[in-house]
């Protein structure tokens, strides 16, 4: 049996790194299993342990990403064709394909014309036109469509008929952890780390910052890590000249990608999720979780599921700068709070969300879905 397993992109973020964890989950469960992996270039991806275990092909693919919408379908569009072509080629010669995430254009369009079963894997929300666009895809691929949160599911809105999982993202175990143990005689360290864009929500928690007190941002020490896709370097300008207005170099510092960020979260105490708009899923914060940090998150998307409000961390009103200087005010006010919630989140995190537990149930419906057999 051959598997075309499909990823529009070449880097070590969330989506990346979970597309990784599928390839290994299929390459240790089903080791008579061919299969081929496609890329649109090699990069820091190939890296990671499944890789080198299958073939990876890398060649021009149609991904719709909202910068390269008019481009995609003006001078683009030759070359988008032939994309569309070799799809269909790709799909047909293959038993199944496996499609992360829903920006593969070409191959979500060509999922209606292929003679073999296709899954989908959905990790994105889009707005506006694009959720539109997207919407009308996925119902007209005819696909076998798996969401990474309930949320996810719940935004497209597709009817009753067709064919959708749940299964959330996972995390490797972490062994013996310890929750920090904050008394307030030192700085709080608080992290966030993501790629730096225009929804992520760095400048939301450096506007939160900047509103508390002189005394109270003197007990705070903020890393925010990550760097940009394709070095679009103007988010990263953006986050600094607000640092440099607010005059909070002395407390908020930027620092570049971690392809292992292990020990950021071990040296923070709370971990700040402040997303803009809706996370699919939220893959940070089970990363926290598991390392037994509290979170404070955006209360919207995937997170809601995630993180339990007065339990795992706190939640605050998206896109309010008030509102998480508020949380912020309560784990200064009550250092306990970082102990508490970050050992009620590890054992959250233990529960629903190890890779055992998520790629259990994503090789449950490949089972169901595909008829394989360990």
């Amino acid at each position: 049996m051959k598997i075309l397993c499909v990823h529009p992109n070449y880097e070590l973020y969330g989506s990346d790194r979970c597309f990784a964890d599928v390839l290994d989950a299929l390459v240790t469960t089903f080791p008579d299993v061919k299969l081929k992996v496609l890329l649109p270039r090699r990069g820091q991806i190939t890296t990671l342990a499944p890789f080198d275990r299958v073939p990876i092909t890398t060649r021009y693919m149609w991904i719709l990403r909202r910068r390269d919408l008019f481009r995609g379908f003006t001078i683009g569009l030759w070359g988008n064709l032939k994309s569309l072509w070799m799809a269909l080629q790709d799909m047909n010669a293959s038993d199944y394909t496996y499609i992360n995430t829903i920006i593969v254009f070409d191959f979500i369009l060509m999922a209606r014309l292929t003679r073999r079963p296709v899954i989908i894997h959905v990790r994105e929300i889009p707005t506006g036109v694009e959720m539109k666009i997207f919407r009308h895809l996925l119902i007209w691929s005819k696909a076998v469509l798996i969401f990474n949160s309930e949320a996810t599911r719940n935004a497209f809105n597709l009817p009753l008929s067709k064919p959708t999982y749940v299964v959330y993202d996972g995390y490797r175990h972490v062994e013996r952890v310890s929750a920090p143990e904050w008394n307030g005689e030192r700085r709080l360290r608080v992290l966030t780390i993501g790629r730096i864009n225009h929804w992520k929500g760095q400048e939301t928690l450096v506007a939160a910052v900047g509103k508390l007190t002189p005394q109270e941002r003197s007990r705070l020490e903020v890393r925010i890590v990550g760097g940009s896709f394709n070095n679009q370097d103007i988010y990263r300008q953006r986050l600094e000249k607000s640092i440099a207005d607010l005059s909070l170099g002395d407390v908020v510092r930027i620092d570049p990608f971690e392809d292992d960020p292990s020990n950021s979260f071990l040296s923070a105490d709370v971990v700040v999720v402040p997303s803009r708009l809706p996370e699919p899923f939220g893959r940070v914060a089970i990363e926290a979780m598991a390392f037994a940090r509290p979170v404070i998150a955006s209360a919207h998307g995937g997170l809601v599921e995630i993180v339990r409000d007065g339990e795992t961390g706190l939640h605050f009103r998206p896109n309010a700068p008030d509102a998480l200087v508020a949380v912020l005010r309560e784990f200064l006010a009550d250092p306990a709070l970082v102990t508490r919630f970050g050992y009620a989140g590890r054992e959250r995190f233990l529960k629903h969300f190890t890779l055992e537990v998520t790629n259990a149930a994503f090789l449950d419906v490949l089972r169901k879905e595909m008829k394989l057999s360990s």
